[in-house]
């Protein structure tokens, strides 16, 4: 049409070429003027590729560094909310004190975490030892009494036990009242427990009965301590006009099959039978190698 102009053409080769058409009015000459479209793209396709050499290392690396500081922030956080709370309070602790985090929202949380579960481990301890506990006297009970029975059985070792009753409880409480009872079981624990071996345990069966697991004993060790907590308690003052006495049964128990049960049994006539026989003594009974030895 006779006007200047520019496009994109395909030559008579079939290549695409950038075309531009002008006219020189003076001459009425005609200016065609074509360049490849690869040529002319070339410079700004070489600066792309060099753009994307440089640049996309970088990006790479900024990327994984985001990733890094991503999990190390949260790894702490990870770590925490995968925590077993089913395990024993003491693992637990553990497991928590080893998630040191330099993020502070982390380390704020997990000592949250912390400072809780070694409140309940307190509180597990407190409720774990009142379970086992009596608590007029501060003596263990008939609780603690079986778990250690359990322990020295899985453990196939021998015992002793020495079991005791007050003589004529029930007349001090008759005559001087309960609270004056009271006093004497508690005066009688402290007792007990001062005269009992580092390798026994004085327990609170009930009432005023009380007994003494002795390890690492003999039946000779266990005739002469209940003979000198006999004495003890015939010496101390309860401060009644009565004298306070108590009767015992000893019993042995080899590390044999013998029946704890019936091991009970006969150290339970042997008290009574030192009722019978008067009170303020000691009555024994000693299983050795499944044989039976009673005073």
């Amino acid at each position: 049409k006779g006007r200047p102009g520019k496009g994109t053409i395909v030559a008579q080769t079939g290549e695409q070429v950038f075309a531009g058409y002008t006219t020189v009015p003076q001459n009425d000459w005609r200016i065609i003027s074509m360049t490849p479209v690869s040529k002319a793209l070339a410079p700004a396709q070489l600066t792309a590729i060099k753009a994307a050499t440089i640049g996309f290392p970088l990006i790479l690396i900024s990327f994984l560094v985001l990733i890094g500081l991503i999990i190390f922030i949260t790894k702490p956080l990870n770590r925490l909310s995968l925590l077993d709370y089913k395990k024993p309070i003491g693992e637990v602790i553990q497991e928590t004190r080893g998630l040191n985090s330099p993020y502070r929202e982390a380390e704020n949380i997990r000592a949250m975490i912390l400072s809780f579960a070694e409140n309940q481990q307190v509180m597990l301890r407190d409720f774990e030892e009142m379970a086992v506990t009596d608590p007029m006297t501060g003596l263990a009970n008939r609780r603690r009494l079986n778990q250690l029975i359990q322990m020295i059985r899985d453990n196939e070792e021998s015992f002793g036990y020495v079991l005791l009753d007050i003589d004529r409880f029930k007349s001090i409480n008759d005559t001087y009242g309960h609270v004056k009872g009271d006093q004497v079981l508690i005066k009688l624990a402290k007792l007990i427990s001062s005269v009992t071996p580092h390798s026994g345990l004085p327990i609170r069966i009930g009432g005023e009965e009380f007994a003494i697991i002795l390890q690492e004993t003999s039946p000779d060790d266990i005739i002469a301590f209940s003979e000198h907590l006999r004495h003890s308690v015939e010496q101390t003052d309860f401060s009644l006009p009565q004298r306070i006495t108590v009767s015992i049964g000893a019993g042995y128990l080899g590390s044999d099959s013998y029946d704890v049960s019936h091991f009970y049994n006969d150290v339970d006539q042997q008290l009574y039978k030192a009722k019978r026989k008067g009170r303020n003594c000691v009555e024994t009974v000693f299983i050795i190698e499944g044989k039976k030895y009673i005073s």
